[in-house]
Protein backbone atom coordinates (compact mmCIF):
# COMPACT_ATOMS: atom_id res chain seq x y z
CA UNK A 1 0.00 0.00 0.00
CA UNK A 2 3.11 2.32 0.51
CA UNK A 3 5.33 1.35 -2.53
CA UNK A 4 4.73 1.03 -6.44
CA UNK A 5 6.36 -1.87 -8.56
CA UNK A 6 6.71 -0.91 -12.33
CA UNK A 7 7.43 -3.59 -14.37
CA UNK A 8 8.43 -3.87 -18.00
CA UNK A 9 6.53 -6.96 -19.53
CA UNK A 10 8.45 -7.18 -22.49
CA UNK A 11 11.63 -7.33 -20.63
CA UNK A 12 10.66 -7.86 -17.41
CA UNK A 13 12.63 -5.06 -15.38
CA UNK A 14 11.28 -3.79 -12.45
CA UNK A 15 11.25 -0.47 -10.11
CA UNK A 16 10.30 -0.04 -6.63
CA UNK A 17 8.90 3.41 -5.47
CA UNK A 18 8.79 3.88 -2.08
CA UNK A 19 6.28 6.55 -1.23
CA UNK A 20 6.19 6.05 2.65
CA UNK A 21 2.23 6.99 2.22
CA UNK A 22 -0.62 5.54 1.58
CA UNK A 23 -1.30 5.12 -2.43
CA UNK A 24 -4.52 6.59 -3.69
CA UNK A 25 -4.53 6.07 -7.47
CA UNK A 26 -1.54 5.87 -9.57
CA UNK A 27 -1.61 6.53 -13.59
CA UNK A 28 1.19 5.81 -16.36
CA UNK A 29 1.41 7.69 -19.59
CA UNK A 30 4.81 6.54 -21.67
CA UNK A 31 7.74 7.87 -19.72
CA UNK A 32 5.48 9.20 -16.67
CA UNK A 33 3.61 7.62 -13.66
CA UNK A 34 1.45 9.80 -11.18
CA UNK A 35 1.12 8.65 -7.80
CA UNK A 36 -1.75 10.17 -5.82
CA UNK A 37 -0.96 10.11 -1.63
CA UNK A 38 -3.68 11.21 0.80
CA UNK A 39 -2.08 15.03 0.75
CA UNK A 40 -0.09 15.11 -2.88
CA UNK A 41 0.22 14.10 -6.19
CA UNK A 42 3.95 12.94 -7.31
CA UNK A 43 4.89 12.95 -10.62
CA UNK A 44 7.65 10.62 -11.66
CA UNK A 45 9.69 10.29 -14.98
CA UNK A 46 11.62 7.94 -16.31
CA UNK A 47 14.86 8.66 -17.12
CA UNK A 48 17.00 5.19 -17.36
CA UNK A 49 15.85 2.11 -18.78
CA UNK A 50 19.01 0.75 -19.01
CA UNK A 51 19.53 -3.67 -19.13
CA UNK A 52 20.64 -2.86 -15.31
CA UNK A 53 17.34 -2.16 -14.41
CA UNK A 54 14.40 1.21 -14.93
CA UNK A 55 15.28 4.06 -12.79
CA UNK A 56 12.49 7.26 -12.14
CA UNK A 57 12.53 10.38 -10.44
CA UNK A 58 10.73 12.89 -9.34
CA UNK A 59 9.95 15.12 -11.79
CA UNK A 60 6.98 17.13 -9.83
CA UNK A 61 4.61 17.36 -6.60
CA UNK A 62 1.23 19.06 -6.75
CA UNK A 63 1.41 19.69 -2.99
CA UNK A 64 -2.32 20.06 -2.93
CA UNK A 65 -5.32 17.36 -1.57
CA UNK A 66 -7.11 16.37 -5.27
CA UNK A 67 -10.09 14.44 -5.00
CA UNK A 68 -11.46 12.37 -7.64
CA UNK A 69 -12.57 9.29 -9.02
CA UNK A 70 -10.53 8.80 -12.37
CA UNK A 71 -6.74 9.39 -12.46
CA UNK A 72 -4.80 10.10 -16.02
CA UNK A 73 -1.53 11.56 -16.22
CA UNK A 74 -0.26 12.51 -20.01
CA UNK A 75 3.54 14.27 -21.07
CA UNK A 76 2.63 17.79 -19.41
CA UNK A 77 -1.01 17.44 -17.33
CA UNK A 78 -2.47 15.64 -14.86
CA UNK A 79 -6.07 14.76 -15.66
CA UNK A 80 -8.96 14.28 -12.75
CA UNK A 81 -12.16 12.86 -12.96
CA UNK A 82 -14.83 13.74 -10.58
CA UNK A 83 -18.45 12.48 -11.61
CA UNK A 84 -19.21 14.36 -14.19
CA UNK A 85 -16.53 16.96 -14.02
CA UNK A 86 -13.01 16.57 -16.02
CA UNK A 87 -9.91 19.00 -14.87
CA UNK A 88 -6.75 19.79 -16.61
CA UNK A 89 -3.85 20.62 -14.35
CA UNK A 90 -0.28 21.39 -15.22
CA UNK A 91 1.92 19.64 -13.39
CA UNK A 92 2.22 22.64 -10.53
CA UNK A 93 -1.03 21.84 -10.07
CA UNK A 94 -2.78 24.85 -11.78
CA UNK A 95 -5.96 24.21 -13.76
CA UNK A 96 -5.84 24.70 -17.34
CA UNK A 97 -9.81 23.52 -18.35
CA UNK A 98 -12.16 22.00 -17.30
CA UNK A 99 -14.77 19.87 -18.79
CA UNK A 100 -18.83 18.87 -17.26
CA UNK A 101 -20.34 16.19 -19.15
CA UNK A 102 -23.81 15.13 -19.23
CA UNK A 103 -23.34 11.93 -17.14
CA UNK A 104 -20.87 10.46 -14.66
CA UNK A 105 -17.76 9.79 -16.57
CA UNK A 106 -17.16 5.76 -16.04
CA UNK A 107 -13.65 4.96 -18.07
CA UNK A 108 -10.76 7.65 -19.30
CA UNK A 109 -8.15 5.97 -22.06
CA UNK A 110 -5.26 8.19 -23.19
CA UNK A 111 -5.29 7.85 -26.94
CA UNK A 112 -1.87 9.90 -27.75
CA UNK A 113 -0.96 13.20 -29.85
CA UNK A 114 1.69 15.84 -29.49
CA UNK A 115 2.64 16.52 -25.64
CA UNK A 116 0.16 19.08 -24.60
CA UNK A 117 -1.95 18.23 -26.90
CA UNK A 118 -2.93 14.17 -26.14
CA UNK A 119 -6.35 13.47 -26.96
CA UNK A 120 -8.86 11.05 -24.63
CA UNK A 121 -11.34 8.80 -24.85
CA UNK A 122 -14.48 9.11 -21.91
CA UNK A 123 -17.20 6.19 -21.58
CA UNK A 124 -19.90 7.39 -19.70
CA UNK A 125 -22.29 5.93 -17.38
CA UNK A 126 -25.14 7.00 -20.27
CA UNK A 127 -23.75 5.25 -22.71
CA UNK A 128 -21.95 8.32 -24.49
CA UNK A 129 -18.54 7.96 -26.29
CA UNK A 130 -16.51 11.60 -26.46
CA UNK A 131 -12.94 12.29 -27.73
CA UNK A 132 -11.59 15.69 -26.19
CA UNK A 133 -8.26 17.02 -26.30
CA UNK A 134 -6.70 18.67 -23.73
CA UNK A 135 -6.10 21.82 -25.72
CA UNK A 136 -9.70 22.27 -26.97
CA UNK A 137 -12.71 23.12 -25.07
CA UNK A 138 -15.22 21.09 -26.95
CA UNK A 139 -15.63 18.02 -26.65
CA UNK A 140 -16.89 15.38 -29.62
CA UNK A 141 -19.39 13.45 -29.52
CA UNK A 142 -18.07 9.77 -30.59
CA UNK A 143 -21.31 7.99 -30.81
CA UNK A 144 -23.75 6.36 -27.94
CA UNK A 145 -24.52 2.50 -27.07
CA UNK A 146 -27.66 1.21 -25.33
CA UNK A 147 -25.77 0.96 -21.52
CA UNK A 148 -23.24 2.49 -19.35
CA UNK A 149 -19.35 2.08 -20.65
CA UNK A 150 -16.89 -0.25 -18.55
CA UNK A 151 -14.26 -0.23 -21.30
CA UNK A 152 -12.82 1.36 -24.22
CA UNK A 153 -10.23 0.98 -26.64
CA UNK A 154 -9.05 2.27 -30.16
CA UNK A 155 -7.26 0.48 -33.09
CA UNK A 156 -3.90 1.64 -33.84
CA UNK A 157 -5.04 3.01 -37.24
CA UNK A 158 -7.39 5.25 -35.43
CA UNK A 159 -10.41 3.43 -37.61
CA UNK A 160 -12.26 1.47 -35.18
CA UNK A 161 -13.68 1.67 -31.36
CA UNK A 162 -13.92 -1.05 -29.16
CA UNK A 163 -16.69 -0.67 -26.46
CA UNK A 164 -17.77 -3.14 -23.43
CA UNK A 165 -20.59 -2.38 -21.95
CA UNK A 166 -21.92 -3.04 -18.47
CA UNK A 167 -23.83 -5.87 -19.73
CA UNK A 168 -20.37 -7.64 -20.58
CA UNK A 169 -21.13 -7.37 -24.49
CA UNK A 170 -18.25 -6.17 -26.54
CA UNK A 171 -19.23 -3.77 -29.67
CA UNK A 172 -16.82 -2.96 -31.99
CA UNK A 173 -17.66 0.56 -34.63
CA UNK A 174 -16.06 2.04 -37.54
CA UNK A 175 -15.31 5.15 -36.09
CA UNK A 176 -16.29 7.19 -39.19
CA UNK A 177 -19.72 6.35 -40.04
CA UNK A 178 -20.77 4.95 -36.15
CA UNK A 179 -21.44 1.09 -38.25
CA UNK A 180 -21.65 -1.77 -35.91
CA UNK A 181 -18.43 -4.01 -37.25
CA UNK A 182 -18.47 -6.50 -34.70
CA UNK A 183 -20.37 -7.81 -31.46
CA UNK A 184 -19.80 -10.79 -28.97
CA UNK A 185 -20.93 -11.22 -25.61
CA UNK A 186 -18.14 -11.73 -22.70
Amino acid sequence: MTDVIIQHLLTDQKARIKCRDLIKKIAIYKHRLAVQLPERVVIYELYSAETTGMHYRVREKINQRLECNLLVVCMNHLVLCLERRLQCLTFNGVKEREWVMESAIRYIKVVGGPPGHEGLLLGLKNGQVWKIYLDNVFPVNLLKVDAAIRCLDLSPSSNKLAVVDENNHCLVYDIHNKNLLFQVSL
